[in-house]
């Protein structure tokens, strides 16, 4: 359980960091200083950000630890050569004992969804297949031709694959 914490305030910090920078892009494109982002729109944007990379990252290389860690190192680089204001106070200021409360509970969630079974049939049908798919290899032209699951591709299952904890070094 400590490790998913770890995992998931490590993925949560990505995504917002993603999120800012979108928000520094968003700032020297229009030249205008707008009003400062609260931390959910940065997470959610972050996490478009990021899905949108790791769906066109797909097409060429595979999405898996490593392409993590080079998103993370490009994504930090990029953060310091911009100077970004973080103000983190004021992003995060508005939290009150509800907020606290629903962070709370989405992490009670998260430990009871991680520790139980895959209850979704077609998660064991294709959907952690087409993850691994992914994890390994680029793009397969014609691999929905053999399977036809596959042939039908989220933009969930690369972010998926690039956020997936693999404890173990044989798929590396």
């Amino acid at each position: 359980m400590l490790i998913t914490l770890i995992w998931s305030v490590g993925c949560f910090i990505i995504l917002f960091c993603s999120g800012i920078l979108l928000e520094q892009i968003c700032e020297r494109i229009t030249k205008s200083k707008s009003d400062l982002w609260s931390f959910d729109t940065c997470f959610f944007f972050g996490l478009g950000l990021t899905s949108l990379v790791t769906a066109y990252l797909s097409l060429i290389v595979p999405i898996n630890g490593s392409s993590l860690s080079i998103y993370t190192v490009f994504l930090f680089l990029l953060l310091f050569i911009s100077k970004v204001e973080w103000r983190l106070r004021e992003r995060f200021g508005y939290f009150n004992k509800k907020g606290l409360a629903l962070i709370a509970f989405s992490l009670l969630f998260l430990f009871i969804v991680t520790g139980s079974e895959i209850g979704i049939s077609d998660s064991r049908l294709y959907h952690a297949q087409n993850i691994q798919w992914i994890r390994n290899y680029s793009l397969v032209p014609g691999l929905g031709n053999f399977v036809g699951q596959f042939g039908f591709n989220s933009m969930f299952f690369p972010l998926t694959a690039m956020f997936t904890l693999d404890l173990t070094l044989a798929n590396q």
